[in-house]
C-alpha cells in the first residue's frame, strides 16, 4: 500500500470523525444517531485493511479518544480493531443475513465503547443500528458497481 493511498485513507477517517460529530451535534435527534465514522470503519476492513494501516488506525483511533471520548485510552481505539477484525471475516461470507448479523456485533461492540452505561440496549441504538447498516449496504452496492 502506498504513502498516498494511506494519506487518502487517513484523511477520509479524520473527514468521516468530524462530519460525524457535525451531524450528531446539530442534527441532535433522541430516536437516532448517524455513525458514519463507523460505517468507515466497517468498509475499510471489509475493503482495503491491511497490515501497513495499523499503526495509522492506532493514530485515529487515539484521536478520536482525546476529541469526542471520557474513556480511558486505549478503549475505543481496542473497539475499532475489533470492527475491523470482524467486518474482515465477511469476505468470507456473501449473505446479506450473515453481514447484518456481523455488523450488528460490530455496531454493538463500538458503542459499547464509547457509552457504557445502565441501559445498554434501547431503541435509539436499534433504530441507529438499522439505519447505519441501510447507509453501509448502499455505500457497499456503490462500490463494488464496476463503471
Amino acid at each position: 500500500m502506498s504513502f498516498n493511498t494511506q494519506i487518502k485513507i487517513s484523511l477520509s477517517l479524520i473527514s468521516f470523525m468530524f462530519l460525524d460529530l457535525f451531524l450528531n451535534t446539530v442534527l441532535f435527534n433522541t430516536f437516532f444517531s448517524f455513525n458514519l465514522f463507523f460505517v468507515n470503519i466497517f468498509l475499510l476492513g471489509r475493503k482495503y485493511f491491511s497490515n501497513k494501516l495499523v499503526i495509522l488506525i492506532m493514530v485515529i483511533g487515539m484521536f478520536y479518544e482525546s476529541f469526542f471520548s471520557t474513556n480511558y485510552i486505549g478503549i475505543i481505539t481496542a473497539g475499532i480493531f475489533l470492527v475491523l477484525i470482524f467486518s474482515n471475516l465477511t469476505i468470507l461470507v456473501d449473505s446479506k443475513v450473515v453481514l447484518f448479523f456481523i455488523f450488528s456485533i460490530s455496531y454493538f461492540i463500538f458503542y459499547s465503547s464509547l457509552r457504557a452505561g445502565v441501559y445498554f440496549l434501547n431503541l435509539n441504538l436499534l433504530i441507529s443500528l438499522l439505519l447505519n447498516f441501510l447507509i453501509f449496504y448502499q455505500i457497499d452496492k456503490l462500490i463494488k458497481r464496476d463503471v
